[in-house]
């Protein structure tokens, strides 16, 4: 049976990937140095990063229905995002040792809405568990 390119494509830039790991792999503990690996993660997570958001925008434009879908988890996120702002502070908070962070207002405002986002996100996952768990317990 014979792959298709991209198949053959793929498992090439992968064995090449494989061989750097190795080769840096080896040089890190003979020089311990890890400056090199340090990079070479660098790359390897944009590499990840590029090829998901490639492979997610190609998926999403493949039918209507997934683009409603993804646009509208992008929406949500966006509101999320807008709503968590909104609620956050740029405030100086006051505990021991406060002035040896140098905080803006700016930092401590995103510092507060990604709080706010966590504290959403969790609430949202624990009332979608209950629901998941009393629903299935109704069944």
């Amino acid at each position: 049976m014979e792959k298709s390119l991209a198949i053959k494509i793929a498992s090439i830039i992968f064995y090449i990937l494989f061989g750097i790991s190795i080769l840096l792999g080896v040089l890190f503990y003979i020089n311990d140095n890890e400056s090199p690996m340090l990079v070479y993660t660098y790359i390897l997570t944009g590499i990840a990063m590029a090829s998901t958001l490639i492979f997610t925008v190609v998926s999403m434009f493949q039918s209507k229905k997934s683009l409603i879908s993804s646009l509208t988890v992008i929406g949500l996120f966006g509101a999320l995002v807008l709503i968590s702002y909104l609620m956050s502070s740029d405030a100086m908070p006051t505990f021991f040792g406060v002035e040896t962070f140098k905080l803006t207002g700016g930092t401590l405002k995103l510092i507060d809405t990604s709080l706010f986002m966590m504290y959403i996100l969790i609430a949202v996952s624990f009332v979608g568990l209950l629901y998941t768990e009393i629903r299935g317990a109704f069944k």
